[in-house]
C-alpha cells in the first residue's frame, strides 16, 4: 500500500542539482499535500588537493509521514566519493531506513561498468555505463546551463544513473522561459525547465539559478514540492498523512472482497515508475477505454479475472532455461534474492513432491500468505523472510524470490485494489504473476491470501508503477462466481 509514497521518496534523491563547489551545507524543504513533511541536507567535503576539489558529497533526507493512521518516518542517506584524477563519481553508497527496516545498495564505478550491490546481495550486478550517462546531478546542471546559455536552446535529452533502483534514467529538458523565483525571502533569476521523465512517464518543473548553479525549486506531477531553504528547515517539519496520495474512498461497500467477480470502475489515476499506455492497460482479465497522457490515466476499467484451474500447467521442476524471454523472471532482481541459499532451501522444502508447477505455486503462496504478518515495513525478500513481516510489496518480493528459486518464472505487478478500508476504497497495491506455459501469466495475491487467483477488484497498471488516485467511482460490481 505504500509503494507510491516510497517511489516518490526515492526520486527525491535524484533532484540535487548543485554545483558542489562550496563546502558548507545546503538545505531544501520538502512539501507533500501542502505541508512541509521533510528536509534535505547536502554537505560537501572537499578533497585534499587542488586536483580533487569535490572529495565527497553527503546527502541526508528525512520525511515524517503518517500512513493509515500509523507513523512512517523515512530517512535516506547517500554518500558519493569522487575520483581525484577525473573528478567524476567513483563510489556511491546509500540506504533508506524506516523503523521497520532498511534497504540500500552500493555502486562502484570501474571504467565503463557499474558494480551495483544491493544490501545483502551475494554478487554485484554489472551495469554497462555509457560515457554519456551522468553519475551526479551537479554534472547535469552544468551541462544544462551550458546548453541553455543565453536563455535559449532546443530540448535536450539526458541519461543518468539512479542509485536507488540501480537503473539508467532518461529525461528530456525543455527551456520554458527565464523566470524570477522567490525562495525563503531571497530572489533568484532562474531558468524554468519542463522535465519529462521518459523512463518513469512523469513530468516535473525545475527552476535553476545560472549564477549559483543550483536548483532553487522543483514541482513534481505527484504534488511533491522541494525548494531551497536555510538551516531552520529541519525545525519546521510537520507530520502529515499521505493517505490521499495512495487511497481513494468510493461509494460502494463490499464485505466479501475476495469474491468480487466483476467490477466496472471510472477512474482518474496518476502513476509514476514506468511509462503507462492504453495498450498496456488492456490485459487478460482487464479492459480499459480512455486516455493516458503523461501517466495520467482517465477512463473506465472493466475487470473480470477468471480463475485458472491448473490445466496444462508446466511440469515441476520445469526446464525453461532455454527461453531467453523468461530469463529475467528466473533470476535475482532488485530486492528479490532468488539466489539466496536460505530462500532456495526453504522454497525447495515447500515444493518437494509438487505434482506440477501450479501445485508448487500454490504451496509457496499459501506459506507466504499465512506466515508473513501484514505490516507497514521496508525490506527485501530475505529481510521479509527473516522478520516474518511485510506490506504488500514485501509479501510479493518474497513469493517472487521463492518461485524463481525453484525455476518458476514470476514477476511483480502493481496498481490498485479494492479494500474495505474506510467503508470501501481503492489503494496502492502490489501482487504477483506466474508463468504457466500456454495459459500465460496468471495473477495471484499472497497479501490477500488469494493463493491461486486475484479477485476482480484489482486494477493492473504495470510492473512497478505507482497508484495515485484522484477520482474513482464504482459503476457496477458482482460478487460470486464469474459468469
Amino acid at each position: 500500500m505504500k509503494q507510491a509514497a516510497r517511489l516518490s521518496v526515492l526520486l527525491l534523491a535524484t533532484l540535487i542539482l548543485l554545483g558542489c563547489t562550496q563546502p558548507e551545507k545546503t538545505y531544501y524543504a520538502i512539501e507533500m499535500a501542502g505541508s512541509q513533511v521533510g528536509f534535505m541536507e547536502v554537505a560537501q567535503r572537499p578533497g585534499e588537493t587542488a586536483q580533487d576539489p569535490r572529495g565527497e558529497t553527503t546527502t541526508h533526507i528525512l520525511l515524517r509521514l503518517t500512513l493509515l493512521g500509523q507513523p512512517l518516518d523515512l530517512t535516506i542517506h547517500e554518500e558519493k566519493r569522487f575520483d581525484p584524477d577525473t573528478g567524476r563519481v567513483a563510489y556511491i553508497e546509500g540506504e533508506i531506513r524506516t523503523a521497520q527496516g532498511t534497504i540500500g545498495a552500493t555502486a562502484e564505478i570501474d571504467g565503463n561498468e557499474i558494480h551495483y550491490t544491493p544490501l545483502g546481495g551475494a554478487e554485484p550486478i554489472i551495469i554497462s555505463l555509457d560515457p554519456q550517462v551522468f553519475l551526479d546531478e551537479g554534472e547535469i546542471v552544468i551541462h544544462l546551463l551550458e546548453h541553455f546559455a543565453g536563455g535559449q536552446g532546443e530540448p535536450v535529452e539526458v541519461k543518468s544513473f539512479d542509485p536507488a533502483m540501480g537503473r539508467i534514467l532518461e529525461r528530456t529538458y525543455t527551456l520554458v522561459r527565464p523566470e524570477t523565483v522567490l525562495s525563503e525571502g531571497a530572489e533568484y533569476e532562474c531558468f524554468l525547465l519542463e522535465v519529462e521523465h521518459v523512463t518513469t512517464g512523469t513530468t516535473e518543473r525545475q527552476w535553476i539559478d545560472p549564477e549559483s548553479e543550483m536548483l532553487i525549486r522543483s514541482e513534481s506531477s505527484d504534488g511533491t514540492v522541494m525548494y531551497l531553504a536555510d538551516s531552520s528547515a529541519p525545525l519546521r517539519i510537520q507530520r502529515a498523512s499521505i493517505d490521499s496520495l495512495i487511497l481513494a474512498t468510493v461509494d460502494a461497500h463490499i464485505e466479501d472482497v475476495q469474491n468480487i467477480s466483476y467490477m466496472e470502475v471510472r477512474a482518474r489515476i496518476r502513476s509514476r515508475g514506468e511509462v503507462v499506455t492504453v495498450e498496456g492497460l488492456n490485459v487478460p482479465g482487464q479492459r480499459f477505454e480512455g486516455t493516458v497522457e503523461h501517466n495520467l490515466i482517465d477512463g473506465v476499467f472493466e475487470i473480470e479475472h477468471i480463475r485458472y484451474d491448473g490445466h496444462g500447467a508446466p511440469p515441476f521442476p520445469a526446464d525453461l532455461e532455454e527461453d531467453p524471454e523468461l530469463q529475467p523472471y528466473l533470476e535475482r532482481g532488485f530486492l528479490i534474492e532468488a539466489d539466496d541459499p536460505v530462500l532456495i532451501a526453504k522454497a525447495r522444502e515447500l515444493t518437494e513432491g509438487a505434482e506440477d508447477s501450479w501445485g508448487a505455486v500454490r504451496r509457496l503462496a499459501d506459506w507466504v500468505g499465512h506466515e508473513i504478518e501484514g505490516a507497514i515495513s521496508l525490506g527485501s525478500a530475505r529481510q521479509v523472510y527473516d522478520s516474518r513481516k511485510g506490506e504488500c510489496a514485501g509479501h510479493t518480493r518474497l513469493f517472487t524470490a521463492f518461485a524463481r528459486a525453484v525455476g518458476i518464472p514470476a514477476r511483480m505487478v502493481s496498481g490498485g485494489a479494492y479494500t474495505g478500508i474506510e467503508g470501501g476504497s481503492f489503494g496502492q497495491h502490489v501482487w504477483s504473476e506466474v508463468f504457466m506455459g500456454e495459459a500465460g501469466w496468471i495473477p495471484i495475491d499472497t497479501t490477500f491470501r488469494e493463493s491461486d487467483y486475484v479477485d476482480s477488484g484489482h486494477i493492473r497498471l504495470g510492473g512497478m508503477t505507482g497508484f495515485q488516485p484522484e477520482e474513482i467511482e464504482v459503476l457496477d460490481f458482482r460478487v460470486g462466481e464469474a459468469r
